[in-house]
């Protein structure tokens, strides 16, 4: 998997590439995505994983430039000792995207934003909050366009949760309107 300085180097340099150029507005698009997340303990050297899932809306100003909001969910991440309750950490995002078109199908794509976010344990169909915070995430990843309309991303992003690191690794779909 990618490093921490490996992310957050491509992220940056692909959002410098995107530079202050800003065409016509292409518009906006929605979609959703799964795949992995893991978060390293904080007090241990255990790393927790479970399946993430990501919806989100964005705004695409340019070729090279887009912003996106999104509930991000990094699943049921650790076991509570002693008992059969888990933690779940989720959060909302606001980032802004790079983009490097490679040709008319491609792009890569770097992304830096911040998120609110909270771990909590599910209790008696409601969640008792444990901890919650807002901070910097950052991304990379590589986008395809089948077609004007539809939009297929394969992406890793790193999220600050408290004084500990998370991962996702998702596959998103998405649709222009």
């Amino acid at each position: 998997m990618m490093g921490k300085r490996t992310v957050l180097g491509l992220s940056l340099a692909l959002l410098m590439s995107a530079g202050s150029v800003i065409a016509a507005p292409n518009g906006p698009y929605a979609g959703i995505g799964g795949g992995s997340s893991s978060m390293d303990s904080a007090s241990t050297d255990e790393t927790f994983k479970d399946t993430s899932l990501k919806v989100f809306l964005g705004y695409q100003l340019s070729d090279k430039l887009a912003a996106e909001i999104a509930y991000s969910s990094y699943g049921e991440l650790i076991d509570v000792p002693g008992t059969t309750s888990t933690i779940e950490v989720s959060g909302l995002e606001a980032s802004v995207l790079g983009k490097l078109p490679v040709n008319s199908k491609f792009s890569l794509f770097g992304r830096v934003g911040f998120w609110a976010w909270d771990a909590s344990i599910p209790f008696y169909g409601s969640y008792l909050e444990l901890e919650d915070g807002v901070d910097p995430f950052f991304g990379a990843g590589l986008e395809y366009n089948p077609t004007d309309k539809l939009q297929l991303r394969f992406e890793v992003n790193q999220h600050e949760i408290a004084d500990t690191d998370g991962t996702t690794v998702n596959g998103t779909v998405a649709m222009r309107f």
